[in-house]
């Protein structure tokens, strides 16, 4: 082999060896990349995993806290109901009132007109 062969033979291990320290430079790129966003995602997960638990335990607190809601309400609506059944026997009862009312309105009504009526026949 010829010093010119030898030479170009170098040149193109040169070229090859640039080559394939480009390739191992983005490599070692690409594991510092996915080595961050592994360790952003573990972060992540912690903070995940800490909600969790943190939910976890308040969900009983919650789960009372809705119960007792419940029972405001159902209370609430138990208080408006008997009001509700009050306001009605009220209203009933006035109903009734009005009734006898305009019943001895009517009879009033009616005997004046058979007064009056028989007042006009005498005369």
């Amino acid at each position: 082999m010829t010093n010119e062969e030898i030479i170009e033979k170098l040149n193109d291990l040169e070229d090859e060896l640039k080559s394939t320290q480009y390739d191992l430079d983005e490599a070692k790129q690409e594991l510092v990349d996915t080595k961050t966003e592994l360790e952003e995602l573990k972060v992540y997960t912690e903070n995940l995993e800490n909600a969790y638990d943190k939910a976890l335990q308040e969900l009983p607190d919650v789960v009372l806290k809705i119960n007792d809601d419940l029972i405001n309400i159902d209370a609430r609506f138990e208080k408006a109901f008997e009001k509700v059944e009050i306001d009605i026997t009220c209203l009933e009862d006035l109903i009734d009132i009005l009734k006898e009312s305009t019943d001895d309105r009517f009879d009033h009504v009616s005997d004046r007109f058979d007064i009056i009526y028989n007042k006009h026949l005498r005369d």
